[in-house]
Parts: structure tokens; sequence; C-alpha cells
């Protein structure tokens, strides 16, 4: 029985010596594996289209202002983030956007939006992602000036505080591009 355990043991033992000389005499594959994998990467580097991002930000908080509003404004951030992806407020940018003859459809805007709760504010962020910056700075303005009338029309109190309105991007997006690249 003690003799069957020693047996085990060796059996699971890795010599580090012979597998770093093993993997010695591998280099011109494992060479060649990240030669590839960096070819590779960088081809996926080149040929990813830029993104282009546009943002604007509300602040949800009626014009009189106590401690209970400042309360309720922090609970309406979760509803207006819900109100500003609705089909309501996504229809009244499509119809703002058809004025300047940009036709996206519902689902086309649903998947370039993302509406977020800046952490422990007040603030809403509004989003637009796109390839192109001036169709994404003209969607994230038409989605924030129909999320605001429709955020004072649900609630029917003021309407939210444009902060920030949304400026066409000059450079798109990092989205990791050296990353992937030294990652290949």
């Amino acid at each position: 029985m003690e003799n069957r355990k020693q047996k085990e043991e060796k059996e699971t033992e890795i010599d580090l010596v012979s597998l770093f000389f093993y993997l010695i005499d591998k280099w011109k594959l494992l060479f060649l594996g990240a030669v590839v994998g960096v070819v590779l990467a960088g081809a996926l580097v080149f040929f990813q289209t830029p993104m282009y991002e546009s943002n604007s930000t509300l602040y949800v908080l009626s014009k009189t202002t106590s401690i209970t509003d400042l309360q309720v404004g922090t609970e309406l951030t979760s509803d207006f983030s819900v109100i500003a992806t609705s089909k309501p407020v996504i229809d009244g940018a499509i119809k703002t956007l058809k004025k300047d003859n940009i036709k996206l459809t519902r689902k086309e805007i649903k998947k370039m939006l993302t509406v977020a709760n800046k952490t422990d504010t007040r603030m809403l962020s509004i989003t637009v992602t796109s390839d192109d910056a001036k169709l994404s700075c003209a969607v994230a303005d038409a989605i924030t000036d129909a999320a605001v009338d429709q955020m004072a029309s649900i609630t029917q109190t003021d309407p939210p505080t444009i902060v920030e309105h949304p400026e066409v991007a000059s450079a798109p997006v990092d989205n990791g591009m050296m990353k992937k690249l030294v990652m290949g």
C-alpha cells in the first residue's frame, strides 16, 4: 500500500527542467505561433471600423429644490433611464431626424443608444455610438430633446435640464485596438 502511494507521487511529479528544455527545442513553433497571433490581431485592428460617440447629460431635478426633491431626483433618474429608451422617445427622435433627411429605424437607434445614471448623482448620461461622427451627434441631439419632452410630459413636472449638449466627435472612440494588437 505504501509502495503504491510513492509510485503515484512519482508519476504526478513534473520535471520543470526537462519541460524547459522541451520548450526550447520547440522554439521555432512557439515563435511562429506568436507571429501568426500578431498578424491576425493586426488584421483585426486594421479592418475594424472606427466608432464615434456623442454624449449629452441631463440634470434631473426641478427648479425649486428641497431635501425631498433631492431624494426624488435620485429615484427619478432610474425611471428617466427607462423613459429615455422608450418607444415614444425613439419615435420622436426618428421624426426629428427625418426632417434632416436621416432615416433610421427604431431598432437601429436602440442599437446605438446607451443611457446611464451617473453614480450617486441626479445626472443622466445619454450616449450614441455610430461609425459616423455627425450621425451620432444628430441622433444624440434628437434623443435628448425627445427624452426631455417625454420626461416632463409623463411626470408632469419641470423638464430635466440639459447640462451638456452632444457634440460631433473629433476622434474615434478608443476601442482597445492597441491592446488587441499587443495581446495578439
